[in-house]
């Protein structure tokens, strides 16, 4: 979205006035804290993990699963939350953006990529079967940020607003015959800060009676021609051999490649090959319990900054209870090892380390109108070489919620939110990372009309604290000092007619000190389209 002034970029500004005003003694490590403010992940990517955070919500709402799917949809979302738990969101988006491709492709009739559009077509005695996809968007994209702030001889607010008009579209063509089934589609978009177009093509060959054999291939070109000179080239080729019976035994094997290609190259924009190879064994229990283990082997390599190349195994054991009781548990354990090929002495980022993440699932129904949801996460990470910032830590995240179906197409969630994280030593220096925690209250609405309208709105406040910083002792100082953090998300989709769509996408945060009255940022972001079918 080309949005380059964000609110790292603002508190770097304050750092470097208050090192410049000679204010404070700045530590040794304060080289290495400045760093990660200024290369952390793009602004953009973390926006656009936003928006399709909230249509993977929609899709959920709109198109639930098939039970069969599940399991992939769980492993996909670990992997994706995880990647942005660590502020991966370049990689975070990739996996997102395959789920969403997940909902949009499983549940379509005649072109499905599943068995049954198989096994329908050769009852029918259907050779093949053609459809196409014709749509053109017109919308924009709206952005604001005021921060506020003041330290000695400076007291100011910062606005930046954006406003990005934007036209594009789609064509799509889906074909489904006995045995083989294929999809492609190409879409366009230009704006005034941006433009970007993609292809996507898919084939699907099932083997005798129990193997399938897809290949698929993503091709994205994005260039951004306003607030940065940024353009990006990326080729995502995958391969897989899995089989399908009605066994309770079934295998998965996955070779993935990506390749990317940024102008300008740079150390912070740098060109790279990313392979992943992943085999999963899953079991179905003629109880209802589903049980999968999975193991990836990630490698990726730079063109020119060796330095920044790495491998990484990692294991995952998944169980869900199928549903049909009151009743539904699942949950998943994974260990993730990263080595990195080009060891540093003086490394701030690139340094071995090992991480193991659980998540637990509990869901209890009450009746058909009223459900009770457990989730909690939790994570260990363990750096061979612990420096100023990367640094051993414990994460928690618990939700409690509440889910009530009011009516047929309307139900409302209330819950509980506690978040922490806790570094192995404590951090005295003001740059440094801080232990906090945050409690909060989560309230949802969701509203979903078959073929009409789909309506999503989540509330989240949190009381975010950081015991041990001493910039809490700093007035106007509001790096890793306590917060009162507001985000609401909201989605709108409403179907016109049968040819025209309007979507709706908003994103407002409020970031308050809850002691100074100039340390208060505003962000809201939002997307509107139109989007006509013909």
């Amino acid at each position: 979205m080309g949005y380059e002034f964000n609110m790292k970029s603002i508190r770097l500004i304050i750092l470097i006035t208050i090192i410049n005003s000679g204010w404070v003694a700045v530590p040794v490590q304060a080289h290495a804290q400045t760093d990660s403010l200024i290369f952390d992940t793009d602004v953009m990517e973390q926006d656009l993990y936003e928006i399709n955070l909230i249509k993977f919500k929609r899709a959920l709402l709109s198109d639930p699963p098939d039970s069969s799917i599940i399991p992939t949809i769980r492993d996909l979302t670990t992997e994706f939350l995880n990647l942005a738990k660590q502020k991966e969101y370049a990689d975070a988006n990739i996996i997102l953006e395959s789920v969403l491709l997940i909902f949009t492709t499983w549940n379509e009739s005649s072109s499905d990529y599943s068995f049954a559009s198989f096994d329908e077509a050769a009852s029918k005695g259907r050779t093949s079967s053609w459809q196409w996809t014709r749509e053109l968007t017109i919308g924009s994209d709206i952005w604001q940020q005021q921060f506020e702030f003041s330290i000695p001889e400076l007291d100011s607010t910062i606005v930046e607003k954006q406003v990005n008009p934007l036209v594009g579209c789609r064509l799509g063509l889906q074909w489904a015959g006995n045995q083989q089934s294929a999809k492609t589609n190409a879409e366009f978009r230009t704006s005034r800060d941006y433009s970007m177009a993609n292809w996507y093509t898919c084939y699907n060959q099932r083997i005798w009676t129990i193997w399938e054999l897809e290949f698929d291939n993503r091709l994205e070109s994005t260039r951004y021609v306003r607030d940065i000179d940024l353009a990006y080239t990326q080729n995502q080729a995958s391969l897989q051999f899995a089989t399908k019976s009605t066994s309770a035994w079934s295998l998965d094997l996955q070779d993935e490649w990506r390749i990317r290609r940024n102008k300008p190259h740079s150390f912070y924009y740098a060109d790279y090959q990313h392979n992943q190879l992943r085999g999963a064994l899953q079991y179905s229990s003629p109880t209802g319990w589903l049980s999968s283990i999975t193991t990836e082997w990630d490698s990726r390599f730079h063109d020119k900054y060796i330095e920044k190349d790495y491998q990484e195994l990692s294991f995952t054991a998944y169980g869900y209870s199928m549903p049909g009781t009151a009743w539904n548990i699942n949950g998943n354990a994974e260990y993730r090892n990263r080595n990195y090929q080009v060891a540093w002495n003086d490394s701030t980022y690139y340094n071995d380390y090992a991480e193991t993440d659980i998540q637990l699932n509990c869901e209890y129904r009450f009746h058909s109108k009223l459900q009770a949801e457990l989730d909690y996460q939790t994570a260990w990470r363990r750096y061979n070489n612990m420096n100023s910032v990367t640094l051993n830590f414990n994460d928690h995240d618990l939700r409690s919620l509440l889910h009530w179906q009011i009516h047929d197409s309307w139900s409302m969630s209330v819950g509980y939110v506690f978040q922490s994280r806790a570094f192995e030593q404590p951090n005295t220096g003001i740059l440094s990372e801080q232990d906090y925690y945050a409690n909060g209250i989560e309230i949802s609405m969701d509203v979903f009309k078959l073929n009409a309208i789909m309506l999503s709105f989540t509330d989240t406040f949190l009381w975010k604290r950081y015991p041990n910083s001493a910039a809490n002792d700093i007035e106007g100082f509001t790096l890793y000092t306590d917060r009162n953090i507001n985000t609401l998300l909201c989605f709108f989709s409403w179907t016109i007619n049968s040819n025209l769509q309007m979507h709706l996408t908003a994103n407002y945060d409020f970031d308050r000190d809850p002691y100074d009255d100039h340390s208060d940022t505003q962000t809201t972001m939002g997307a509107a389209e139109f989007v006509y079918s013909f």
